[in-house]
């Protein structure tokens, strides 16, 4: 008689969804290293980080200006999150809050968000200065809002 897995013996993959460029150095690749190497390092024998790299922009693309260089990234993550695939047991951790559109195409497996901070809804409001993101960012913002609301649960790293 086979026995139902249990958390002793049954083995889940945490997918890190890294957004960022892997190529370029900075806070998000450091986050991402440290919450892979923590959950390696733990006694967490039943759990296994693998870390899927979307934010990967196309060679071509880099030669773009910074601005059309992050709609073609957001582009590129957004495609590649559509092709994954759920399995039950598997839990994915979007590690940036920014990218909180891609928890609807995740579910219905287990995702969890880390919100760095909520400074581009303070610029859409206007609490931060006179100036507002151009509609089209403010359109991309308040849709990674409304997909946190369907995330399984959200790590603050601030308050």
């Amino acid at each position: 008689m086979h026995n139902p897995p249990t958390l002793k013996n049954a083995r889940h993959i945490v997918h890190l969804v890294a957004t960022h460029d892997p190529r370029t150095p900075g806070s998000m690749q450091r986050y991402c290293d440290m919450v892979h190497h923590a959950l390696a390092a733990g006694d967490y024998t039943v759990w296994e980080s693998v870390i899927l790299h979307l934010g990967r922009a196309p060679r071509w693309a880099q030669r773009l200006p910074s601005a059309v260089l992050t709609w073609v990234r957001h582009g590129a993550v957004w495609l590649r999150a559509k092709r994954l695939r759920t399995k039950p047991g598997h839990i994915y951790h979007v590690l940036d809050g920014s990218y909180g559109y891609l928890v609807p195409l995740l579910a219905p497996a287990a995702v969890v968000v880390t919100v760095h901070d909520l400074i581009p809804h303070l610029q859409c409001s206007a609490q931060l200065g006179r100036t507002t993101p151009h509609p089209a960012a403010r359109r991309l913002i308040a849709r990674s809002l409304s997909g946190l609301s369907h995330a399984e649960a959200i790590v603050a790293v601030s308050t």
